[in-house]
């Protein structure tokens, strides 16, 4: 049977592949659902074993801006907001 520790190390490992994967390559490794019962598992035994979890985690992961949106793409969208609210008023 597997550790704890194993047990995480390797939930970690296929999330953060299945991650790269995803938003990277574009090429999903797991199902959505297979992805949530991982996760779900990792922070289940991350509260389990407090002692555990560790900054790197997928559970302690912020979501960042993917680079293939520019910040001129951002730029532009807020200038139309701005031209179409000023418009209306």
């Amino acid at each position: 049977m597997q550790s704890a520790l194993e047990r995480i190390n390797f939930l970690k490992d296929e999330i953060n592949k299945s991650n790269y994967k995803y938003y990277v390559e574009e090429n999903p490794y797991l199902s959505d659902f297979e992805y949530d019962q991982m996760f779900a598992e990792l922070k289940q035994l991350e509260e389990q074993y407090p002692l555990l979890k560790t900054p790197d985690s997928p559970t302690q992961r912020v979501g960042s801006v993917s680079e293939k949106f520019s910040r001129t793409s951002t730029n532009t969208a807020c200038t139309v907001l701005i031209i179409h609210t000023t418009k209306m008023n």
